[in-house]
């Protein structure tokens, strides 16, 4: 391991209520009394076995046990052994949606499509110099459709698919989409689509293989796949997760990337990077070929998690300051109370200075 506070220890690195903690044990009583079932996986880009991987860390953020490692072969980062589709698909069904609400109170499914809405126009904006007008789009992990209503409204034919059936049929019923409760593994569409979006998706994927596969069968000829997931290469920035590879670490994400290990999954399955940038956010176009060469990103990958954690361990004031704002609820609070005050600022017209302010002071915590 890189460091000793990746050991398993029960610890959270982010806030849990009590009924989060609640949850929190429970999936660990499962995945203990092998109610859940784990197991272990070849490479998914070069297939190399579980002995050729080297282990990273033994926890995630909630406290859960979990075996990240990086595959000497290529570079790719990834839950190994991971809990097989069957327990995934219970823990998805139960437990994913409340445990991953880091805020006061219940998933609002109001402000969650609000939420959504409002990342479709920056969605739309970086796809727009590559899509053509009325393009078809199928959205995978779509919740309850505030993305693919901003691309309705822009003229678009919108398609959704989610597992989170009451997120289905919110959007269904009150805003008329076209979602299904489904998974892109079990689609079967009527027509090519011009785009596809995953957006905090890929680094779920239990079966690679499968679901890519599927989204190739899904697209046009040069039909385009827009992708948004974490990047590890800016981890050490601190931009995301103050630098914390704990926090990046989740039960829910099976794989972690960067630029090179998502362009050396791609290509084995007939895709090629047109436009990236960096904290992953990218557009890919669908080739007549499938390219099993990949390049080994094992050193660079991890020389930048061990910077990573270089640069964390040097913040401890901040890190102890910001621990107990984050593991006490209090950021948590924070943001629960700033939604009235929001609508307040946006009405005087101040709230993007206010933003400002709080962004500068949160870079020094």
């Amino acid at each position: 391991m890189i460091s000793s506070r990746f050991g398993f220890n029960n610890r959270q690195s982010v806030y849990l209520n009590r009924k989060r903690i609640k949850i929190r044990n429970i999936v660990q009583d499962n995945l203990n009394a092998g109610k859940y079932h784990n197991e272990i996986v070849n490479c998914y880009v070069c297939n190399s076995r579980f002995e050729d991987h080297e282990l990273l860390s033994e926890k995630e953020r909630h406290g859960l046990e979990l075996q990240c490692v990086i595959c000497k072969g290529c570079g790719l980062v990834f839950t190994n052994p991971r809990m097989d589709k069957e327990s995934f698909g219970d823990f998805y069904t139960k437990f994913y949606r409340d445990l991953y609400n880091y805020n006061l109170g219940e998933n609002n499914l109001d402000s969650l499509h609000k939420s959504n809405y409002e990342n479709g126009k920056f969605v739309h904006q970086f796809v727009k110099p590559f899509i053509k007008d009325q393009s078809k789009v199928l959205e995978i992990g779509c919740a309850n459709g505030g993305l693919l209503k901003f691309f309705k409204e822009q003229g678009h034919s919108v398609t959704g698919l989610d597992l989170g059936e009451a997120e289905v049929v919110y959007g269904r019923d009150k805003f008329g989409l076209n979602l299904i409760h489904k998974s892109i593994d079990d689609f079967v569409g009527n027509e090519k689509q011009d785009l596809i979006i995953m957006i905090h998706v890929i680094e779920h994927l239990i079966e690679p293989e499968i679901t890519m596969n599927k989204i190739n069968q899904n697209l046009s000829d040069s039909g385009l796949l827009y992708i948004s997931c974490p990047d590890i290469d800016i981890l050490p920035s601190g931009l995301i997760y103050k630098s914390d590879w704990l926090t990046l670490m989740q039960n829910a994400h099976t794989i972690n990337f960067n630029k090179i290990s998502i362009t050396n999954l791609l290509k084995k399955y007939g895709f090629e990077v047109i436009y990236f940038e960096p904290g992953m956010n990218l557009i890919a176009r669908k080739t007549s070929n499938k390219d099993p060469e990949y390049t080994n990103n094992y050193i660079h990958t991890l020389s930048t998690i061990k910077q990573a954690e270089s640069n964390f361990q040097k913040r401890v004031l901040q890190n102890k300051f910001r621990n107990l704002l984050e593991i006490n609820g209090v950021f948590a609070f924070l943001i629960f109370a700033s939604g009235p005050v929001n609508s307040i600022l946006i009405k005087l017209r101040i709230q993007k200075y206010i933003k400002s302010i709080l962004k500068f002071f949160y870079r020094y915590i």
